[in-house]
């Protein structure tokens, strides 16, 4: 899904400072960092990070395309079982690749080919009648959402009636080919001229290393706040909830593929599993002693981390029953994320002096 409007960025530091999410200004503008410094950051993010998550999400994906294979040869129960164990896989493993979201991967419009949701089910049975077209971007009609609705949308028996028809056949494996073949080229421009370009990319400027590592971190939590969570929620609509536009409705991964992209924000932040990763955003602004008012902004995002990561674990059902059920902790749970949002894409960009580019929603309140 996109997100609308753009970030008018601080341009002065007296401009800066009054931009801070507790009016208080931020200390430590514009610090100096070392081009050994930034290059390390930026092998440890394309080594540790960004590589092992493309792969393993490729490495899953072609687990998906055997058992996809399987059971369209042989359309049986225990073949669907199978392909949905492995769409699972698959798919919660793409949450990790997903935060990664340049270079390479914008190449390819990523995004557009594999999780873009929710899914427009006439736009599928358009591309199922008519062919798939791997061309054509910003539709919802393919990816993880297509197969999310044409592994559960019935019962078995339908389902397994439908895939045998010839054109849902033929969507499902152009589908596939599409993704995996998009995946391969993003990791292999990764292991080569661009992963190389990446680390040697150093500067504050739009398109260096270090703005497209904070941008996109931005970006995909954005992603998470309110296309995962507001959306459905009501939060965005007046109050009129509209739970079948979550992630995952149909296959009832909603609550697990937002858990996998939260934990996905939280490694991108810390540089892995915690605040006892060797490198990461947290790390650098720690070492560079940023501040906010007289806090350090590195444990107030860690404690807001901790907090919002809390609230959705706490959750008790798919996150479409949620938001009817459990609504109360539903918007606590936004409320904590939108207050997170003010710290990393104000605060933080602010105290490094780095612009924020990319298109977004119109307010970090909403």
């Amino acid at each position: 899904m996109r997100i609308f409007s753009v970030l008018a960025i601080c341009l002065c530091i007296g401009f800066f400072s009054s931009c801070s999410s507790d009016d208080t200004s931020v200390t430590s503008l514009c610090p100096e960092i070392e081009e050994s410094e930034q290059t390390a950051l930026f092998q440890f993010y394309k080594d540790q990070l960004i590589i092992p998550a493309y792969e393993q999400a490729l490495s899953d994906l072609g687990v998906l395309n055997t058992s996809l294979d399987d059971l369209l040869n042989e359309p049986t129960a225990e073949n669907l079982s199978e392909a949905r164990v492995a769409f699972r896989s698959a798919y919660l493993s793409w949450e990790y690749a997903e935060p990664y979201y340049f270079g390479p991967a914008e190449d390819q419009l990523i995004e557009d080919h594999v999780n873009y949701f929710p899914l427009n089910r006439d736009s599928l049975q358009f591309s199922i009648d008519e062919g798939f077209d791997s061309d054509l971007t910003e539709r919802y009609d393919r990816g993880f959402p297509a197969m999310d609705y044409l592994f559960y949308f019935g019962s078995e028996d339908e389902i397994l009636e439908y895939i045998t028809n010839s054109d849902v056949r033929s969507y499902l494996l152009a589908n596939m080919d599409n993704m995996v073949n998009r995946l391969s080229q993003v990791v292999e421009e990764w292991n080569g001229s661009f992963g190389s370009s990446f680390v040697s990319n150093i500067g504050k400027v739009d398109g260096a290393s270090l703005s497209q590592i904070i941008n996109t971190y931005n970006r995909h939590f954005e992603t998470i706040k309110r296309n995962r969570i507001g959306l459905a929620s009501g939060v965005l609509t007046l109050g009129f909830k509209n739970p079948s536009v979550v992630e995952g409705f149909y296959s009832g991964l909603s609550l697990d593929l937002a858990k996998a992209a939260v934990e996905s924000s939280s490694n991108y932040f810390y540089g892995g599993s915690g605040t006892d990763s060797q490198r990461g955003i947290y790390n650098l602004l720690n070492d560079l002693n940023i501040q906010v008012g007289n806090e350090s902004l590195a444990n107030k995002m860690d404690a807001t981390i901790v907090d919002f990561s809390q609230l959705l674990n706490d959750l008790n059902s798919s996150l479409d029953a949620a938001v009817i059920n459990e609504e109360a902790a539903v918007s606590e749970l936004y409320q904590s994320m939108s207050s997170y949002v003010v710290l990393a894409k104000t605060d933080m960009p602010t105290a490094l002096c780095i612009s924020i580019t990319y298109v977004d929603n119109p307010s970090d309140s909403d």
